[in-house]
Formats: C-alpha cells, structure tokens, sequence
C-alpha cells in the first residue's frame, strides 16, 4: 500500500486542494488478513468459521509444512491446521474452521484448508506459523511465528492492543493502509480490491471491525489485480445548475503491472474531465507511462459537469489501456435545476444609475478588453431577452483582469454590480469580483442599437451604455491631440466642433457688435455656456480598446499618410458605448467591424490670384538653437534634444520656403537677438541655403536681446530684400510687462508702402487675479490685459500711420483671442478689420477648433487683401510634431507648429476701372445712407452693393446701374431700409461690360441698436418656448414672414402670420430642435429682421 489521497472540494466553482502523503507501511511477508469466529451463529452471514490469508509481495510463496494455528482469548493450547500448495503474489489462501449451529446462512468459498477449531465470534488468538507442531503457551514466540493476531478481549497480542471486538455479523479485516477504515475497506470504498497487506505490528492498529465480511480463497482476483481499475463504480454530482459548472470532485483510479502503451481515460458532454484540478478540461486524456505515479499505485481524474439541460444528465467515464481490460465509472448529476437569473435591462434600469447590489447574468459576450483600464469584457443580452424599452441599456461591463472569454460566449457571471466613482466601476456600470461560468461559444453576436447622429446627447447615449451600437451618418474626427498618448480620437456627430467664443460673442447679441466694455463683461455669457453644453452633446470618443500609454502602434492612422486630420470621416460607426475618464466611449470592435477612419486631404499652399506681394505669420513653437553652436540642449522652453531641433529646424523652414511669401512675422522664437548665433539668424541661415543666398533678411530689434522685451520669445520679421525694403527702423511698443509689438514700414518695389505689424497677446493660462480672473464667459485668465494690449495696439497704429505716411495697415499675429471676443471687438470698433470668417481656425484645443492667429488690417486695404490660413499644423496629430523624433517626417511641414501660419495675399493694383471719388456710409433715421461718387467710368456696366457683418462674407443688397463710359462726375446712393445692428460693412462690386468685377473699398457704420433693437428674443438661450418681441409697424403687422434656419443656413421652418402666430409655431417647433445656435428671420412689407439665438 502506498498513499491515500484526500480531497476538499469547496463553493459552485470550488477546487480540490492537493492530496495528503502518508507514509506506507506494507508487510513484506504473508499476513493473517481477516478473522471470523461467528459462523453459524445467530445473525452470521457465513455458516463456517474462517481464518483468511493475504501475499503482500511480488512473489508468490510456498505454504507446505506451513500451519495456521487457533486458540481461545485465554487459552494456552494451539489447533495446528496444516497448510499445502502455494499462495499467489497479491493473492489469498482461505482457511476454514468448525461450523456453528445455524444452517441457512452462506457457504464459504471453497476453501484451500480446513480445520476443526470451534473459535470464538468475539475473542481468540490466530498464528500463523513456517511449522506444523501444535504450538503452547499464551503467545508463543521464535522466528517460525510469521503473523499473530490477538482479537476482541484477549491479553495476547501485537503491539499496543488487540484488533477491535468482532460479533456474529462482523470479522476483522486487514488496513490497506492507516487510514483504511470498514466503509473505505467496504465494496464502495475507495480501499476496496486494494489488498489487506497494512503490517506495523500492532493488531489494535491494522485491523478494522468489518460488517462487509468477505471471505477470499486462493481463486479470488489479485488485489490490486493487473490492469487498471476504480474503486468506486459511479460518481454523483448533486443539486446542480444548468449551464454552469459544477465544482470539482476527484476520482481515483488504482493501477497495477501495467503494460508499456499509454492509458486513456474519455467522457462525453456535458462531463468533462482533466489531470489537474484547475487544468484544462476536455473530454478525452492520455496518460503516459511516465506520467503515473512511481510512488503510488493511485491517481486521480478531475471530474466537472456543465449540464445543458434541466433533470437528470447520465454519462459515463471510461478508461483503458495498459494492458488492462477496459473499465467505466457511472457519471450522473441528478436534479439538475435552473440558475436564477436576473435581465440587464432589469440591473440597468431607465435611471442614470445601476441598481446595487450581487446578481446574476445571462448574457452573449460581445468585447474583450484585457488590457483596457479596467480590464474586462462587455456582456449583452441575447435579442430574444431585450426587454422592449428603449430606455434601459441591454448591456454591461464585467470587470475581469486577464479576461478568460472569448466574443461570441454564453456566459452565466455573478458578481456584484457597482456604479461608482470608484474603481473598477468609474461611473459606468460593472459587475465586480465575477464568478464566471462559459455556458456555450460561437454564439451569434446580440443586434446593434442604431443611433441617430442628430438625436445623440450625453443624456441619450445612457441607454446604449455598453450595448452594441452603430451611427446613422457618418461621424467627422473633431479631435485628435490624445492619439498618440492614448489612442483615442475625438469624434463629432455633425460637422466641426469650434471653440464657443469663436462663434459666441461674450458681450453682443447677435454677433455683429462690438461691444467689449459692459460691466461685468460678460452679458451673453448664457449662450457662450450654452454653446459649450451644445458641444458637449455632439462628441464622443472612439477608444483603441487598451489602457496603455503610447500604444504601438498609433491607431487609426491612415496607411500612407501616417496622419489622421481632424474632420477625416467614419463611415457606419460601429463599436460597444463604454464610459470612462468621464466621457462616453465607442470601444471597437475587430475584424469586419472595425472602425475604418477615412483621413481627410492635406491642404496645398493656398494661392492669391494677381497677388503683388504675398504676407505670411507663422508661430514657430518655440524655436531655441541652443547655444548655436550645436549644444546647449535641452532649451528653457523648445527642443530638448540637437536631434530634436533637427527636426523642428527642418520642418519650420519646410513650411515657410512654400508658404514663399515677402514678409513674415514669426513668433515664439527665442528671444536672443540677431546675432550669427541667435535662433532667428539660424532660421534664416536655413532657409536661404533652401531657397538661395540673400533670400531672407531680418528686421533688427535689438543685438543680443529685443528692446524693451525681458521675455524668453518674442515676435520677429523676416522679409525677402529682393522685393520688399524696409522704411526707417522697427518700432517696438506695447503693455508694460508683456511681449512688445514689433512693426516695420516697407514699400514694394512699385512704391507701395504699408505698415506689418507682428503681436503676440497674453495667453489664458491660468494664474489671472482681479480684471484678470476668468470670468465664466468662455475667454479665460487675462482678458484685461489682452483688452489692454487691443487698446494699446489702436493706438500704436494710429501712430503709425501719422508717422509713416501710410494708413495702409497689416496686423498679424496670436491675439490669444478668438474671433468673437473682447480683444478682436476692441479693434473692430476703432474701424479695423478682422480679414477672416467665424469658421476658419489656426488652433485645436480641448477638441475644438478656433482661431487665435488673425490678420487684422485698416479699412484701406480690404479691398486689396485676401486671407487664408494654412492648416498644417492644427489638424495634424501631435505625434508628427518634431517632439516625437522616431515618429515624425522632418521633411514635411504638416505639424511644424501647434498654429497655422497666416497667409496673405496683397494686389495694390486693384483699382477700380472707375476713377471713384468718395463712397460713405451714415445712419439716417435707423437706415443706412449710402453715396458715391465717380469722376470717370469706362465700360462699367453696373454697381452691385454688398453688405457684411464681418468684412468677409458679403450678401448683395442691390443692382445699381453704370454709365458706361463717361468723363463727367456722376452721383449714385442706395438706402439700406433693413441693415444690421451693431458694426456692419459696405462695399461696391463694380462689374465691366466684358464681365470682369472688380471690388471697392470697404466703409463701415455702426447702428445702435440694442437700445432701439426692433426684434428681440427672450430668455437667450431658450429650451421649449420662446417670446419673440417686435418694435414699430411690424409689431402689429398682420402678414409677417418668418424662418428659422440653422447656423450654416439650412432652413428648418417657415410661415407666415402675425407675430402672435409666429411665437405659437416657435413653441411647437422647438421641442423638435436639437441644441445649437439658430437664426430666426422675420420679414414685413419692407423690413426684415434677424435675430440669433441658442437652443439649450
């Protein structure tokens, strides 16, 4: 006998620990094996009496002049019986004695000895002895004696004690090992047909007190016989689940003289069965050889079931080879019920949180996110199971380190389910601590949820959290500036996202004002919020499915360009909507499913048809050489390494030789002079050697640091000395502490002078006190001071233009402002123009697009100017920048910077083919008079008179008739009987008769009309009901005209009535309307009136 293995099977899911060593202990010599002294006595199964013999050994042994000897408790004469012939290795000799009175019960096997000894059922001695002498003495001694047995209240015995006190119905039998007991010994027990060949030489030790009495003859099986057998016929898996695993349960298999070919153990579904306890199950092992034990003659098969069905489920373990003579153990588990369950949608709710608390699912597992942070996999409900309310998701998270799922799984997880800011959850809903049971695979995938791009909100995608979803339209990429570090893209449901002030004034309703004083200085404040919340509601973010930083490698970059533009397009989005770091996620999904981003085009050089001279601005992201010399790494504030100046220094003249223009302003470049060490003498170095000698020369601002400048950066100008020459020196001035305005007179090489001035404004950092403080209205920290650097610059150019002769004004730069705010406003009022439109940006930040860069230039010279901005660099992911040196292209432009360049194309040749002699524009009575007057006109056809609100995007008013060809002064006017309140801008569109169009300069008057407003709308913003208010004749009128239209025009509703009728079908409107910015239009007989408002 070698080891007993014992087991604890713990929980559902519960496994078996390892089993426990004992050190054997089996005779090496033929053993007394079992005693019976209650033959023929009442209760006996047995008529006769019986001594039993067992061979422990290898070998089979000669009995001849062998005897096995009897005597009572006390008694002191031995009964020799006489043995012969032989006993078999692992095999038995049956010694039969004296028969009692009974004769119903059982005959022995046929014995191999007999004898005459009537022994007692509850007390005796046996021997057995190498002699056939009748022995004497109470306990004889001598080294024929093999074995001694001492039983029930005898005084003579081995070791400690005699064996335990049999009876009429009971024997004492031999131990298998010492642990053996009667049930263990017992046809049932795992020690069954595993021999009696236990010997410490104590009877009080070895033997057990055997109710299963089993007399074996010399033609009973070997035990352990050869081959391979079970000691147990059937293993019982009770009070079961369906579709889900049982716990573990062992079951030992006993081998003995087994041939060299490997043993097989198989089964069948739904059982299954493994080597190990928390192994890999199946239905079918092989053991080699090798494998079995060397130390036992035992091993164990784990045993689990997974029934698929409710009732009874039968199988069979089955086991062969070794030589052996194939055997099979009855697998069963009996009652098999039903696990209780509870639907998603029911833990989901319609509430904005999951119900608490330790559930039960169900559910198809459709992602597997093993590195994601948390880790997991998302879980839905099969179709068949939906819950019909749109309203409650179908899904949810499992929280799972190293998740043992695959897509497609049926899956039984309980666990508990948390909602929290506290992790795992972070306020999307998990199960946590899951136990998990895989039911089936392959299972078809649950449907998607359509989602409508233009009814997705933060609130709507509550519903779709964690279920399969798939969108209408197609999503443009609003942001990319977290691809890299993250892997994750910005996505817009409708178009760009812009930044709330570059399309919201802070301080003018509508837009058009210029308003920049009002106390607190942040009257529209509410709308700019509103457009933010509006915002808000049209993204989402497409994860990569990791939490790792800077995966490898990038994501979603297209396969050529290795860029990814914001508002490249995604066709049927399709992904699991997870939520994380506070913001819903589209976790993708793999193969055919996948999302597919689609970069947009990269912009060419913009170009100016009949440009004279070509202006530019570039923000050059803090461009520091270092010491100049090739060291000096890492700067203050630019490269930290030479490699990675190479590569900004590459990129940044890159960009500029195409952009080619005459002059440039730059910015953020290190602030050291202009000396043949300075950064921007090196910028330049590097762009001639590009583009030939001489190229470029710089304006002088100072030696070895820019006058009046104690910042690291400053503004600079660089201009091409071929065709551009500077007029006196550069003039630097500004706000006291801050960065100076540099500006420089040039004239052309036909004589046309004009003033370019470069800016670099207080940024919205953080830090700002008093003024100064962020004030809620969307423009950040600094605004006072940028409103003062605004105030300051106005008066700086007025000065300018007295000094240079030349009211000709071009001021560019990073206003740190965007388009409709204060700083922009301050320069607009004092007669400047902003050259740019709302929609077009230099700048991404916080996922949305603005502008921060302008060109700002005097009335003079709008109508010889165009503005475009190049979007290299906003567009671009921010690993392209020269900061990821193993990344980036240093030969491409496209991320050089985190602003656009400017670019500005100037045709001093535009005249009119009309000698014009003056055109004004006044207020009359709330209408705008305008006159013009011309000396000459050669074959002009007509005027068409255009009106903008910005100076960049004109609306025709009227067709005023030319006089063709004429050398006499003639007179012209047109009254604008509708114009736009706050600051507007006029300008003549003069047509030839051979159809050329040549434009005017551009004049602006200013109405005033928040006083004398004719049409307001109130609250601003509204949610669902709006009151519209009109001034003068219109506010009777019983026949007005009204539209509603979107920010880019589309109109979403039209009518006409009274304005009673009109506030009615805006209140039913409005529920429909999704949030955003809106125009409502209302027209009388002679008048229209446009208003701006913001849906909430």
């Amino acid at each position: 006998m070698k080891q007993k293995l014992l087991f604890l099977c713990v929980g559902l899911l519960g496994l078996c620990h390892a089993p426990i060593q004992v050190r054997a202990q089996t005779a090496d010599h033929v053993v007394i094996s079992e005693v019976y002294g209650g033959g023929g006595n009442g209760g006996a199964p047995f008529k006769n009496d019986f001594i039993e013999l067992y061979n422990p050994t290898s070998t089979a042994i000669s009995l001849n002049n062998w005897s096995v000897q009897f005597t009572s408790a006390a008694g002191t004469s031995w009964a020799p019986v006489a043995l012969s012939g032989e006993i078999k290795a692992k095999g038995y000799y049956l010694i039969q004695q004296a028969a009692g009175a009974g004769t119903t019960m059982a005959s022995l096997p046929t014995p191999d000895a007999t004898g005459t000894s009537m022994m007692g059922a509850g007390s005796g001695k046996v021997i057995l002895c190498q002699c056939t002498a009748a022995l004497s003495g109470a306990k004889p001694t001598g080294t024929t004696i093999i074995d001694f047995v001492g039983y029930g209240s005898t005084v003579s015995y081995e070791g400690t004690g005699p064996t335990g006190t049999p009876a009429n119905a009971t024997s004492v039998e031999r131990k298998v090992s010492a642990t053996s007991t009667a049930a263990l010994l017992g046809p049932s027990g795992s020690d069954y047909l595993k021999g009696n060949g236990w010997d410490s030489n104590d009877n009080g030790q070895d033997f057990v007190v055997q109710t299963a009495v089993n007399p074996q003859n010399s033609t009973s099986n070997r035990e352990p016989s050869d081959g391979l057998f079970s000691g147990s016929a059937a293993l019982d898996f009770a009070n079961q689940y369906v579709n889900l695993n049982s716990g573990v349960k062992p079951l030992i298999l006993t081998y003995n003289n087994l041939t060299n070919e490997d043993v097989t153990i198989s089964t069948a579904s739904p059982f299954s069965i493994s080597k190990t306890a928390a192994g890999a199950f199946g239905t079918s092992l092989t053991f080699t050889q090798s494998e079995l034990p060397t130390t036992s003659t035992n091993f164990t098969v784990y045993v689990v079931v997974n029934p698929s069905a409710i009732g009874a489920v039968n199988g069979l373990l089955s086991f062969s080879g070794g030589g052996s003579t194939p055997g099979s153990v009855t697998l069963s588990a009996n009652g098999v019920t039903a696990f209780p369950t509870t639907k998603i949608s029911a833990i989901q709710g319609t509430g904005s949180m999951a119900t608490s608390g330790s559930f039960t699912v169900e559910a198809i597992v459709t992602g597997v996110y093993g590195t994601l942070d948390p880790p997991g996999f998302y879980i839905q409900e099969e179709d068949a199971d939906w819950d019909g309310d749109l309203n409650t998701s179908e899904g949810i998270f499992v929280s799972q380190a190293n998740p043992t799922v695959a897509i497609g799984d049926k899956v039984l997880v309980t666990g508990t389910v948390d909602e929290s800011n506290t992790s795992p959850s972070f306020n999307q809903a998990a199960i946590i601590a899951p136990a998990i049971s895989i039911i089936s695979s392959g299972n078809p995938a649950p449907s998607f949820s359509s989602i409508d791009n233009a009814n997705y909100s933060i609130a709507a995608a509550e519903k779709y959290e964690a279920m399969r979803v798939q969108f209408t339209s197609d999503l443009v990429v609003s942001d990319n500036f977290s691809l890299a570090q993250y892997g994750e893209l910005g996505l817009s449901m409708s178009g760009s996202v812009y930044t709330a002030t570059q399309i919201v004034d802070p301080n003018d309703n509508p837009e058009t004002g210029t308003n920049f004083e009002t106390s607190p200085g942040n009257s529209n404040a509410a709308a700019v919020t509103a457009y933010e919340t509006a915002n808000a509601n049209k993204v989402i973010v497409l994860d990569d499915g990791s939490g790792l930083s800077n995966p490898s490698p990038t994501p979603y970059l297209d396969p050529v360009l290795k860029t990814i533009r914001i508002n490249s397009s995604i066709s049927s989005l399709k992904g699991i909507m997870g939520y994380g770091f506070l913001k819903y996620r589209i976790q993708p999904l793999p193969g055919g499913d996948a999302p597919v981003v689609v970069s947009a085009p990269r912009p060419t050089v913009p170009t100016f048809t009949n440009a004279t001279i070509k202006l530019a601005s570039f923000n050059v992201l803090n461009y520091f050489n270092g010491n100049g010399s090739g060291g000096g790494f890492p700067t203050s504030r630019g490269a930290t390494t030479a490699a990675a100046f190479a590569i900004q220094r590459s990129k940044i003249i890159e960009a500029i030789s195409q952009i080619n223009a005459d002059v440039v302003g730059l910015l953020e470049i290190e602030n050291d002079g202009v000396g043949t060490l300075s950064a921007i003498q090196d910028l330049v170095n590097g762009l001639n050697a590009k583009m030939g000698a001489n190229t470029y020369s710089i304006v002088k601002d100072g030696s070895s640091i820019q006058t009046g400048n104690t910042d690291e950066i400053k503004c600079a100008i660089i201009y091409k000395n071929a065709t551009i020459f500077p007029e006196g020196a550069a003039a630097l001035t500004g706000v006291t502490g801050q960065r100076p305005f540099l500006a420089q007179t040039f004239t052309t090489t036909a004589s046309e002078k004009f003033n370019f001035i470069v800016n670099h404004f207080k940024s919205k950092g953080s830090g700002g006190t008093g003024a100064d403080a962020d004030n809620g209205d969307g423009q950040g920290f600094y605004n006072a001071t940028r409103k003062a650097q605004a105030s300051a610059l106005v008066t700086f150019i007025n000065a300018l233009v007295t000094t240079s002769g030349s009211d000709r004004i071009v001021s560019v730069g990073d206003y740190n402002a965007y388009f409709e705010e204060d700083p922009l406003d301050l320069l607009r009022a004092s007669g400047l123009v902003v050259a740019s439109t709302s929609t077009a940006h230099s700048y991404l930040f916080n996922g949305a697009l603005g502008s921060l860069d302008h060109a700002v230039i005097s009335s003079s010279m709008t109508d010889k100017v165009a503005v475009q901005k190049w979007n290299i660099n906003s567009n671009e992911p921010t690993l392209l920048q020269y900061t990821n040196t193993t990344y980036t292209d240093a030969s491409s432009p496209f991320r050089s910077s985190d602003h656009d360049p400017i670019l500005i194309g100037v045709n001093f040749s535009g005249a009119l083919p009309v000698n014009l002699i003056s055109f004004t524009a006044k207020e009359v009575n709330k209408q705008i008079q305008l006159n013009w007057k011309t000396a000459s006109e050669i074959n002009n056809s007509h005027f068409t008179v255009q009106r903008s609100a910005d100076a960049v995007s004109f609306e025709d008013l009227a067709v005023i008739d030319g006089a063709g060809n004429t050398s006499t002064v003639k007179t012209y006017s047109f009254l604008d009987a509708a114009p736009l309140e706050g600051l507007s801008y006029y300008r003549l569109k003069q047509l030839d008769l051979d159809g050329t169009t040549t434009n005017s300069r551009v004049v602006t008057v200013k109405l005033n009309g928040e006083a004398d407003r004719e049409l307001t709308v109130y609250p601003n913003p509204v949610t669902d009901h709006v009151t519209l208010k009109l001034a003068g004749r219109m506010a009777t009128a019983k026949s007005l005209k009204y539209e509603i239209l979107s920010q880019d025009g589309v109109k979403l509703l039209s009518g006409k009535g009274s304005l009673s009728e009109i506030n009615k079908s805006a209140d039913r409107a409005l529920p429909n309307i999704k949030s955003g910015i809106y125009l409502i239009r209302i027209s009388g007989a002679d008048e229209t009136h446009v208003f701006r408002f913001v849906k909430q």
